[in-house]
C-alpha cells in the first residue's frame, strides 16, 4: 500500500490515539473517549483558516472551515456511513464537545454506581459505539489509499 510520508504520520498518530483509548478505559471512560475522538480527527484534513470581525467585542477573530466538530462529523459520516443513526451520531457529537471543552465527563468518572439501571450506563454505551465506529473509520480510510472503491462499505 503506498502512502506518503505525511499520510503514514497522521495514521501513526490514529493508531497512538486508538493503543490509548484501548490501555485506559478502566481508569477513565472520559479519558478513553476522547483519545477516540483523537484518533478519528488525526486523520481528518485541517480547515482553511480565515478572520472574521466579532459583532460582540468588535475585533478580529482567527476562524477555521470547517470547524473541528464538522470536520469529525464529515469524517464518520464518510468513513462509517451507517454504522450508527444520526439520533445517536448526535449524542456521541454531544458528548464529545463536552468532554473536549471541559464541561462534562462520562459519569462513570464521577462515582461508581451499583444496580441494575447504573445512571452511567448509556454513557458506556455511547462509548462502546463511538469505539466500533472509530475501527470501521480507520479501516476504512486506511483501505481507501490500497482501492478508493473499497472505502465506504456499500
Amino acid at each position: 500500500m503506498k502512502m506518503s510520508a505525511q499520510v503514514r504520520e497522521r495514521f501513526d498518530r490514529a493508531a497512538y490515539w486508538m493503543s490509548m483509548a484501548s490501555r485506559h478505559w478502566n481508569i477513565s471512560m472520559s479519558l478513553s473517549f476522547t483519545a477516540l475522538v483523537s484518533a478519528i480527527e488525526a486523520l481528518t484534513d485541517r480547515g482553511v483558516d480565515h478572520c472574521l470581525d466579532c459583532p460582540d467585542c468588535k475585533k478580529s477573530v482567527k476562524h477555521e472551515s470547517p470547524g473541528a466538530t464538522e470536520r469529525f462529523r464529515g469524517f464518520l459520516e464518510q468513513y462509517s456511513a451507517g454504522a450508527l443513526d444520526k439520533p445517536r451520531l448526535n449524542k456521541v457529537y454531544a458528548l464529545r464537545s463536552g468532554i473536549l471543552h471541559g464541561s462534562s465527563l462520562i459519569t462513570l468518572d464521577y462515582d461508581l454506581a451499583h444496580g441494575w439501571d447504573p445512571p452511567w450506563w448509556n454513557e458506556r454505551e455511547l462509548h462502546a459505539d463511538l469505539w466500533r465506529v472509530a475501527n470501521a473509520a480507520l479501516r476504512n480510510w486506511l483501505r481507501s489509499f490500497s482501492d478508493p472503491a473499497s472505502a465506504v462499505p456499500n
